[in-house]
């Protein structure tokens, strides 16, 4: 079987390209797809700063009071000193992620509220920076193809997609890659080549408590494992878990992050520089703000 390879190319109002592949020419088998990787010199001088946040649920009870709670931790976070350890202070970050489970439901009234409150490119609502979405599985509650799915479609040209910023490259995986978004990744990252770090986001997670009651089970994290080994995958972040820690799997670091929702309410402060990567939590649900568990590491070596 031969499928016909369409490419899609946005431009996100801030000006980055996002590109999507919608459908590829591809044998029936994920693990016999190899495409031609192609590799490039990179550009140097990295130095970006960004937001990684999942799990907004509106929808659920007065959540919104504690969305905006966490919009204004984030647009006043810049500036801010990093933890000891660390050093310097925070860059103005230059986009928000949000991996997933945007809305309690998938309705409608949830989209438009989650929509009012974090708008899309840093001008149009509360939050101060653009941002860039995955979905979750609540945000499926009402179909495969509900309002959510279709947004985040219309926003980003589709739901598996991915943009650069400099040498870094950035890829969404949405819920978590199936058989077709593992054969869009394949091409994506051939493209992009084994030289330049890489960032990937999705929703679930992959192991501890809530790793293993959803579709994304060990034969499809086995695969995504394969197709992203050999490539400079400098973090993985993800959602669900309504939690935050840093763990590895596989030999990736694996960064979980907090939510609005529950009693773990955090974000993570992400800087990338051409030889490091730094994580750090930021904590916003108590009397003040204030850093938590940091992670950095040597990159590109």
């Amino acid at each position: 079987m031969v499928l016909v390879c369409i490419v899609l190319a946005g431009v996100l109002a801030t000006g980055v390209m996002l590109s999507q592949s919608l459908s590829c020419t591809q044998p029936r088998k994920v693990e016999d797809y190899n495409p031609r990787i192609t590799d490039g010199p990179r550009l140097g001088s990295l130095d970006v700063t960004f937001i990684v946040a999942a799990d907004t649920h509106f929808g659920y009870r007065d959540i919104a009071k504690d969305n905006k709670r966490q919009i204004r931790a984030m647009n006043a976070v810049a500036g801010k000193s990093y933890p000891l350890g660390i050093g310097g202070k925070v860059s103005r970050p230059e986009w928000v992620i949000v991996a997933g489970d945007l809305t309690d439901h998938g309705r409608k009234a949830e989209w438009e509220e989650f929509e009012s409150h974090y708008g899309f490119t840093g001008k149009d609502a509360l939050l101060k920076y653009p941002v860039y979405l995955g979905t979750g599985n609540h945000d499926r509650w009402s179909g495969d193809n509900g309002i959510v799915m279709q947004k985040v479609r219309a926003r980003h040209g589709g739901l598996y997609y991915s943009w650069d910023h400099g040498d870094l490259h950035i890829v969404c995986l949405d819920e978590a890659p199936n058989k077709r978004g593992l054969f869009w990744l394949k091409k994506d990252l051939a493209n992009t080549g084994k030289d330049r770090p890489i960032i990937i986001f999705l929703h679930f997670p992959f192991t501890g408590r809530y790793s293993d009651s959803n579709w994304f089970g060990d034969e499809e994290k086995e695969q995504f494992a394969e197709a992203i080994e050999g490539f400079n995958v400098i973090g993985i972040f993800h959602g669900h878990y309504h939690a935050s820690s840093h763990y590895e799997w596989k030999g990736f670091d694996i960064y979980n992050v907090g939510s609005p929702k529950h009693s773990w309410k955090s974000f993570v402060v992400v800087h990338v520089t051409d030889s490091r990567l730094t994580v750090v939590e930021r904590h916003w649900g108590g009397l003040w703000d204030y850093w938590g568990w940091k992670h950095s590491k040597a990159i590109n070596q």
